[in-house]
């Protein structure tokens, strides 16, 4: 099993659990940093646009900025006249948190 695409699967299995390993050791779970990232390069946005670029389901991305809110990574705000739309923006702990798991990315 020598083939490109085993060893692409294989170098893409061990960048995530690494990537997986340090972001435990900060407290995150799993789709929180590419959030992070997202956020710290955007500044804030839609909870449904941070579902639709992270290729996450808008219920599980709901979820993660619940659980990231309680922490103090985010704050969400409701877009004033209209109830459905979820501004997100980081925090200023999710912004050292971010530029850390972004060393990580770049390591």
């Amino acid at each position: 099993m020598d083939s490109f695409h085993h060893w692409l699967m294989k170098l893409h299995m061990t960048f995530g659990k690494s990537i997986f390993a340090s972001a435990q050791k900060m407290g995150l779970t799993s789709g929180q940093p590419k959030i992070l990232e997202f956020l710290d390069e955007v500044g804030s946005a839609e909870q449904k646009t941070i579902a639709q670029f992270c290729e996450i389901e808008p219920a599980t991305v709901g979820g993660i900025l619940q659980r990231m809110e309680e922490s103090g990574l985010v704050t969400r705000i409701r877009e004033k006249g209209n109830r459905r739309s979820i501004v997100v923006n980081l925090t200023d702990n999710g912004k050292q948190i971010a530029e850390e798991i972004q060393h990580q990315f770049d390591r």
